[in-house]
């Protein structure tokens, strides 16, 4: 019936019905999270399958998330950073490479800024 991967589980063949219902949910804008479990398949199989159809589905549900103002303003400001501390970002390079680099391992306090 379906093909073998390398994990031993079976893929399932796409039936002309199973086309047909996904062509059914993308036009009325039904989550994925909703399809996979009506489909009994996984959301990432129905995503490359509406995507080499040319079809448009909803990725993500809509969901309203209400919060207090006590709590927004901490998870907003776990993201902040005091005065005078700079974001530093490495991109493909190694810590330990990078101060071999520069010839010492201690990190040096910059002047702050006024």
């Amino acid at each position: 019936m379906g093909t073998t991967n390398g994990r031993g589980t079976k893929r399932r063949p796409w039936s002309k019905g199973d086309l047909r219902e996904l062509k059914t949910h993308s036009r009325n804008k039904s989550p994925v999270k909703k399809i996979s479990r009506a489909m009994k398949r996984t959301a990432g199989a129905l995503r490359q399958k509406a995507f080499s159809l040319g079809l448009a589905l909803v990725i993500v549900d809509n969901q309203v998330m209400t919060l207090a103002m006590h709590e927004f303003i901490r998870r907003f400001l776990m993201h902040v950073l005091p005065a005078g501390f700079h974001r530093i970002r490495y991109k493909h390079q190694s810590v330990a490479a990078w101060s071999s680099l520069s010839g010492s391992t201690a990190v040096q306090p910059r002047a702050h800024p006024q």
